[in-house]
């Protein structure tokens, strides 16, 4: 189910993370900010109902909209009381699935679910800014869009294809340009804390460096092995 919904949800352009059971989606959920949770109530591991327990416990706020088999309205009170902001009862259509989602995605969001930062780096959603220190950077909407990316994913290796996913979504006639040994953003002879590793082709290694570069913004490294 989970991988039909994203297939839905990147047609119709939205970026999508997906994660397999409560504990993944826990963690995912603290990674960075997101617009909208689309969270299962029967998950293979701990329940969809403590999972939004502990996340609003933790003080994530994002809303959530919870999928369930359990339609009764007991079913119903006892998912809102835990913390969703909707609830679905399966079966479902998928136009009412989306709906739902652009309803919770309009919702002002908390203050501090707009703002990415690492280092001195910061991205403004809500006013699409970026800073480095007390300098403006302009970006493009896409640029925007792989630098929030890649500041929610620092540290981590991800696919090409799911920079493609999640980034471009089912636009056609994308394609990556990243070649074996690529980095982009600053220069490979520059000396600095670059490591090398090897990862599972094709894969991308975020790594960040915020000074030392060749480009007038925030630099990321993109290594692929």
């Amino acid at each position: 189910m989970a991988a039909l919904i994203k297939r839905v949800l990147v047609a119709e352009h939205h970026v999508v993370d997906v994660a397999p059971d409560g504990v993944s989606a826990m963690a995912l959920a603290e990674t960075g900010p997101h617009d909208v949770v689309v969270l299962d109530r029967m998950l293979p591991d701990v329940d969809g109902i403590t999972v939004l327990r502990l996340l609003r416990a933790k003080g994530i706020k994002t809303p959530v909209l919870l999928l369930t088999a359990l339609g009764s309205v007991d079913d119903r009170v006892a998912g809102l009381d835990a913390g969703a902001d909707d609830y679905l009862a399966k079966p479902f259509a998928f136009s009412e699935l989306l709906a739902r989602i652009r309803a919770l995605a309009r919702r002002p969001a908390e203050p501090s679910e707009m703002r990415l930062a690492a280092g001195d780096l910061a991205l403004d959603e809500q006013r699409h800014v970026a800073q480095v220190g007390d300098r403006t950077v302009d970006l493009s909407a896409r640029e925007f869009a792989l630098l929030g990316f890649f500041i929610r994913h620092a540290g981590q290796v991800v696919t090409r294809q799911q920079i493609l996913d999640q980034v471009w979504g089912a636009e056609p006639d994308v394609y990556s340009n990243v070649s074996p040994g690529a980095r982009t953003g600053c220069s490979p002879t520059t000396p600095g804390p670059c490591t090398s590793s090897t990862l599972p082709a094709p894969s991308v290694m975020i790594q960040w460096r915020l000074s030392n570069c060749t480009v007038p913004s925030p630099s990321l490294l993109m290594r692929t092995v």
